[in-house]
């Protein structure tokens, strides 16, 4: 059919995703959110109302397959089998994710059995397409969410980078300026005996300033979850 192909690419580099996250628990929310997102691209793209979508093709064929032609249904049934595959994979990345576990696995078992029904002929594939079209909105509200939730924390982290040069620059400012203040109360004399020390608080002020460089602003990763 050729979506099977497809499909199986995606579950796996979600596993994998997956696996990651729990090997590198302080990035786990990166790796999660990519498998978030390839999981919503990949039920928009089973989702999709295009009538010559393989996806779409090999669910409408499945009745009459059944029907007249038991070789043929038997390789429908193999190749709609990855679809069971990635919804137990896409059902781990929205509990992991935070989605309510409840409402995750209701959703899933609600696709599994509208599947299990439209091949014994029980049910027609309007149904499964709807099921999977209600899938597809939960899973890519959980991806945006993810994406925002690391958007924000990015930006986060460039403003205290950003405030920690502004306290460093204020800090060196304030040094030399003590030493001017410093060489202006004090009289000649005083102020001969501590020019060595101004001149080295003065550098060291300088140096502070010096040192305070501004970060760059980093790129923020925009767009929808298909991004």
């Amino acid at each position: 059919m050729g979506f099977e192909i497809i499909l199986i690419d995606r579950y796996k580099q979600m596993a994998f995703l997956l696996d990651e996250a729990e090997k590198d628990p302080q990035e786990s929310h990166k790796y999660l959110k990519d498998a978030a997102v390839i999981g919503c691209n990949a039920l928009k793209d089973l989702s999709i109302d295009n009538p010559a979508g393989d996806f779409r093709q090999a669910v409408n064929s499945l009745a009459e397959a059944r029907r007249n032609n038991s070789a043929e249904f038997a390789a429908i049934t193999k190749d709609l089998g990855h679809f069971s595959s990635f919804l137990t994979v896409e059902l781990r990345v929205l509990i992991v994710g935070g989605f309510p576990e409840y409402l995750a696995n209701q959703i899933v078992q609600w696709c599994f059995d509208s599947y299990e029904e439209l091949r014994r002929g029980g049910l027609e594939p309007a149904a499964l397409f709807e099921k999977v079209k209600l899938f597809r909105n939960h899973a890519c509200q959980l991806a945006d969410e993810l994406k925002t939730n690391i958007e924000q924390e990015d930006e986060a982290q460039n403003t205290k980078r950003q405030l920690g040069a502004i306290l460093k620059m204020v800090a060196g400012a304030a040094l030399v300026g003590l030493n001017a203040s410093a060489a202006l109360i004090t009289g000649a004399a005083t102020a001969a005996l501590t020019v060595a020390g101004a001149a080295v608080s003065g550098a060291i002020g300088a140096a502070i300033i010096k040192d305070a460089k501004w970060p760059a602003k980093q790129r923020v990763a925009g767009g929808s979850a298909s991004a």
